[in-house]
Formats: structure tokens, sequence, C-alpha cells
């Protein structure tokens, strides 16, 4: 008796020995995860996104002066029939300095002709926004058009003439650095009440 037992007890034995062996013969990937590290294959880039090799990039590490403000352009000669970005930045330009001059709602006389301010904002440059330019831009009369660049110039030195913080909405635009220079300006001919360039800035 007792041989049987050890005998059923090592067949016992060797029946579970074999079912783990079992298990582990079909669970040994998924542990094998668990326990070791997944190996990482190295990314590998497209061809196309590798440097052509018979491109001269040296022109990259150039300084280039780019415009900082994409599809509008402040050098655009904005006269008599323009359209565009461009028209609808001067009319409001026209209007923000008639806030200033204290004849925003107003109706002015320019050239014999009414004008009511402030002036439509739509982007296109028809008679009254020809006469707001007039009001607005000394230069308008001298070369018939004005330019986003000048129009902003004329905006950032009347804020400082009339005492005014820089105007936000030209922090970061191209050629920054110009209406502050124009804005310190007119700060000081405010302080001074008097126009240093008449021509340039008069009201």
């Amino acid at each position: 008796m007792a041989v049987k037992k050890k005998n059923n007890k090592l067949l016992i034995g060797l029946g579970v020995a074999g079912a783990l062996l079992g298990i582990g013969i079909f669970t040994y990937p998924s542990l094998k995860k668990l326990f070791k590290p997944e190996e990482k294959n190295n990314p590998q880039l497209p061809e196309n996104a590798l440097p052509d090799q018979n491109t001269d990039n040296t022109t990259n590490n150039t300084p280039k002066e780019e415009f900082k403000e994409p599809g509008i352009d402040i050098g655009k000669k904005n006269k008599l029939g323009s359209k565009g970005k461009e028209v609808t930045a001067v009319q409001t330009i026209i209007n923000l300095i008639s806030q200033l001059r204290g004849t925003y709602g107003k109706t002015i006389q320019i050239e014999g002709k009414a004008l009511k301010l402030p002036i439509s904002i739509d982007g296109d440059f028809g008679n009254n926004t020809r006469l707001g330019a007039l009001y607005t831009f000394p230069t308008y009369k001298d070369f018939g058009y004005i330019t986003l660049y000048t129009a902003r110039k004329k905006f950032a030195y009347a804020t400082g003439f009339y005492n005014q913080g820089f105007p936000s909405n030209l922090i970061g635009t191209f050629k920054e650095d110009d209406y502050r220079n124009a804005y310190m300006i007119g700060k000081a001919d405010g302080k001074e009440k008097k126009i240093t360039d008449y021509k340039m800035w008069k009201f």
C-alpha cells in the first residue's frame, strides 16, 4: 500500500509539473513582456525628411528681415479705389485719431465737403475715407496715398501727443520700434504743446 501511495504522489507530481510546463509554454511571451522591458526600435525618418545633400544650407543662418504680419502689406499705397485689409486698418486709425482729437461723432468740413465721423470700416477706400485721410494724414495731400506704415506712425504720435499709453494694437507689429519713436516724439511735443515737424505731424 505504501508503494502504491508513493506512485500516486509521483504521478500527481508529474501531472502538476506537466501542467505548469504547458502553462509556461503558452504564457511565456506574456510573462516575458511583464518582466523584460520591450526593446524599442530606433525611429526611422522618411527619406524626404532628410536634408538634401546637394542643397546649400549656409543661407539658413543668415539673418533676414521678415514681415511679422502675414497678409498685411504696410507699404501698400492706399488711395481712392483701393480695397483690402490695409484699407480697413487705415480706416480704423482715422477713427481712433478722431477720438483723440475730440471729433468722433461730429461732422467736420474738409475741402468744403462735410465728413461725418466715424467713417465706415469696410475695406473700401471711397470718398469718405479720402476725406478722412486728408483730415488725419498731412502727407496724403502731398502724395495722394497713405501707407499703413505712415498711418501707424501718425497714430502712435497722436497717442503720445495726447498723453495716452502706447497703443496695445501696435505691440508686436512690424516696425514697432519706429512707432515707439514716433510715440516718444509725440509725447515730447504734447508736453511742450507744439509740433516740431508740422508737415509730418500737424493736426
